[in-house]
């Protein structure tokens, strides 16, 4: 299952690596450039699991909360807790899905101006 995740994660950032080294002046969202390359099945996929990733965070936050609050008053805390974030995590997930996209979202979180700005100024 590592192995799987592993290798859509390669996939992904190689497909972004040609739309940014490619000489065409266009901006393709990663999982649209799989999609446009005939991979429908893998962009689904790239797509499903970046929807869980956004599911996991609320529900573990959520989760971590009961527990410590269920070791301090009752366990049943603990317990009431995880659907609560279960639900809120789908309702995220879906909400970024419908808005931005699962892919754009990650994308956005994980480009760094910082990097781009130090890169541009400083001659190698």
């Amino acid at each position: 299952m590592l192995l799987l995740l592993y290798l859509l994660a390669a996939v992904h950032v190689k497909a972004l690596k040609w739309v940014v080294e490619s000489k065409r002046n266009i901006a393709i969202v990663p999982s649209k450039l799989i999609t446009i390359m005939g991979f429908k099945f893998l962009a689904t996929l790239i797509e499903w699991f970046y929807w869980v990733l956004l599911l996991l965070c609320p529900f573990l936050i959520i989760g971590a909360f009961g527990l410590f609050l269920g070791m301090q008053l009752d366990y049943r805390i603990f317990y009431a807790s995880l659907p609560i974030g279960f639900v809120l995590g789908v309702l995220f997930a879906n909400y970024v899905k419908r808005k931005y996209g699962t892919s754009n979202f990650y994308g956005r979180l994980l480009r760094m101006p910082e990097l781009d700005k130090s890169n541009s100024s400083e001659k190698i």
